[in-house]
């Protein structure tokens, strides 16, 4: 769903041992020289909180008053993570081996941003990580602020809710009380997508990484619903038609990307490009709003054609989304998931290459 977040509230819940273990991370970030970024410093109270005073989920699953519906829901992630492990080869790790209660649908907002003619997003430099294109906060307070001072600068901005962050496998990664009414495809792409960042991370490179979860954790979903409900389910059947759509709506995102590069190339004074920008967004939302029962099952993305479009929006695809399909035809030559990260783990840790460039040739080899 296309929409901007609420505002999540920070909750103090330490006990004594995990005071000392926080403290004992705080060292680590002090160390590390985070701490000296007062934005770093901002997330990492909730961070820590969050990961801290999450409960076991073993222990929840043992506790007499755990209703019914929190039961399911854990005994459906530890499925989903022992799938993948032990079907995907994904890293093993305590990721989403705990449970933390929170009072919103969402974990935090992310601004992401592009320039005024270009689709090619904005890189924000982190410490440690290098440059990503996102950065995410906690209180949406401070995400406005942050997308009103790069709208300043002349750039696009767009701020959109996100419902996890990897760690990398530094820190064990909570699970949320509001993903309890994901339906089990859903959460299967999740988890198995931020599992895949605890597999691979290539410093430096947030597209390649971006694209790289975002095939594993849908092929990875789709097996999981075909090997524990089957092709004929309705499960697999909602699922079908939701990438259905997803893909539709991407190609159309590739679409109003690929029109607004051919503006930005002209040779014209900003003032006459602005003006073909608007020209080009407002007539592309008319034919997608005129065409959309004919090309789209659902109605999850209805509202593009009336919300805000812009160069940060679309830089999106650019970022989580390959037309090439080169990764996907890596894991169909390779034989699947497992089969594709066992070679390319090795070969990206292994080498200087450009890891597109690995793909490249293992594709050509």
């Amino acid at each position: 769903m296309i929409r901007e977040p609420g505002g999540p509230k920070f909750r103090v819940l330490w006990r004594r041992n995990k005071s000392r273990t926080l403290a004992k991370v705080c060292l680590c970030f002090f160390s590390a020289g985070l701490l000296t970024s007062c934005y770093v410093f901002q997330q990492a109270l909730p961070f820590l909180s969050h990961h801290l005073c999450a409960r076991p989920n073993e222990k929840l699953l043992r506790d007499a008053e755990t209703d019914a519906d929190t039961i399911e829901f854990l005994s459906r992630v530890e499925d989903i993570r022992a799938f993948a492990i032990e079907e995907l080869g994904l890293e093993e790790t305590k990721n989403y081996s705990s449970f933390y209660s929170i009072d919103t649908d969402y974990l935090a907002a992310v601004v992401q941003a592009a320039p005024e003619f270009s689709i090619d997003p904005y890189l924000f430099s982190y410490p440690v990580l290098g440059r990503l294109p996102y950065k995410g906060f906690y209180d949406p307070d401070q995400a406005r602020r942050e997308a009103a001072k790069l709208k300043t600068r002349g750039l696009d901005v767009f701020i959109r809710p996100v419902d996890a962050f990897s760690s990398l496998g530094y820190f064990r990664d909570p699970l949320f009380s509001f993903m309890v009414d994901y339906s089990a495809a859903g959460l299967a792409e999740l988890i198995i997508h931020e599992q895949t960042h605890a597999t691979i991370f290539v410093k430096g490179q947030p597209g390649f990484n971006e694209k790289l979860a975002t095939v594993v954790g849908r092929e990875g979903a789709r097996q999981y619903v075909v090997s524990r409900f089957g092709e004929s389910s309705e499960q697999y059947i909602a699922l079908t038609a939701s990438r259905r759509d997803s893909e539709q709506f991407s190609r159309d995102m590739f679409d109003l990307g690929q029109r607004l590069t051919a503006v930005y190339a002209l040779d014209i004074p900003p003032e006459e490009k602005r003006r073909l920008k608007a020209e080009t967004i407002e007539l592309f939302q008319h034919e997608f709003a005129e065409h959309y029962k004919d090309r789209y099952d659902g109605e999850a993305y209805r509202e593009a054609a009336n919300m805000a479009l812009n160069n940060a929006y679309l830089s999106l695809f650019r970022i989580y989304e390959e037309p090439d399909r080169r990764l996907e035809r890596l894991m169909e030559k390779t034989g699947g998931i497992r089969q594709m990260l066992d070679v390319l783990k090795p070969e990206l840790e292994g080498s200087e290459s450009p890891p597109w460039e690995i793909v490249d040739g293992m594709l050509a080899g």
